[in-house]
């Protein structure tokens, strides 16, 4: 349902939603599917959705860089420049953590080379370092960094899918996230997103 030109909406109610994705909110090159934890604020008289209102985007961000470094599927330019953002870290900066140039952190963001492996785990490792504080939910083995075995190429027809539940606990390591029950977000309160 739409709003009508004459209608201004006055009464709102929150609406619980279901497999939200919260993608374009969190500025995710992949699709984050919010099973719970997420509602809507929708007039009751014509249906309009006003905005959402979802837990704490910071550590959404937070846990979801996470959840991407431990994929273990290998890392395309757009999330390797993703990552740096959610790190806060310029592109010098980044490389000189990686131990790479600018220059070739460039290519790897651009899809023009492929990122190299010792590369690829310094980055996921600095990912988790830097963001498990936020993502408090998570329980994040570190180590399971260093085994994990990340295919050379990167696979253009998968698309990675993060499907999160909010409040259901759980331990989470270099398991792929498919195979994970869930993901636990519960200690985060929330933040009124505007549709």
């Amino acid at each position: 349902m739409g709003q009508n030109s004459s209608h201004k909406c006055k009464e709102i109610k929150w609406m619980p939603l279901k497999g939200f994705d919260a993608s374009a909110i969190l500025g995710s090159p992949f699709k984050v599917i919010l099973q719970n934890g997420v509602h809507a604020q929708v007039c009751t008289e014509c249906g309009a959705e006003q905005g959402h209102v979802l837990d704490r985007p910071r550590e959404l961000i937070a846990a979801t860089a996470i959840l991407r470094a431990f994929e273990p599927s290998k890392l395309n330019g757009a999330e390797i420049k993703y990552l740096r953002k959610t790190l806060g870290l310029k592109a010098k900066e980044l490389a000189s953590e990686i131990s790479v140039t600018p220059e070739t952190l460039s290519r790897f963001e651009n899809n023009k080379q492929p990122i190299s492996e010792s590369a690829e785990k310094l980055l996921r490792a600095a990912v988790c370092l830097r963001h498990v504080d936020e993502a408090k939910g998570l329980n994040v083995n570190i180590a399971g960094l260093t085994s994990m075995k990340i295919p050379s190429v990167w696979d253009s027809s998968k698309e990675l899918v993060l499907d999160m539940r909010i409040g259901e606990p759980c331990e989470f390591d270099h398991t792929p996230i498919g195979e994970t029950p869930c993901h636990d977000l519960s200690k985060w309160g929330s933040a009124l997103i505007a549709s």
